[in-house]
């Protein structure tokens, strides 16, 4: 096996962990978007207007953005491009000739 081959297993085996990752990250938001709508008039004497909805929103937001660029970073690996296998396997001195 060469090392172009190993970047390209390397590379889509961290794919698919960040895919997997996002999928469960994104298997949160139903959960924290029914919360959300459960809290969305929510006033209470001691914790004051619309904490429970200014935190799950916070969380419907966080999980999403988690998601995403899980995502894109489980496309970016897919991909495999020279950034990929320049991260993953860097070029020596001793190789470049200089």
């Amino acid at each position: 096996m060469n090392k172009k081959d190993a970047v390209l297993i390397a590379s889509r085996a961290l794919a698919m962990y960040f895919f997997w990752w996002a999928l469960d990250a994104a298997s949160y938001l139903p959960e924290r978007i029914f919360s959300l709508s459960h809290h969305a008039a929510d006033y209470s004497v001691l914790t004051g207007p619309g904490y429970f909805r200014e935190l799950y929103l916070f969380s419907v937001i966080a999980n999403g953005v988690r998601s995403i660029v899980l995502l894109v970073l489980a496309i970016w690996f897919y991909k495999s491009g020279p950034t990929i296998s320049n991260f993953l396997l860097p070029v020596q001195d001793s190789e470049t000739g200089t």
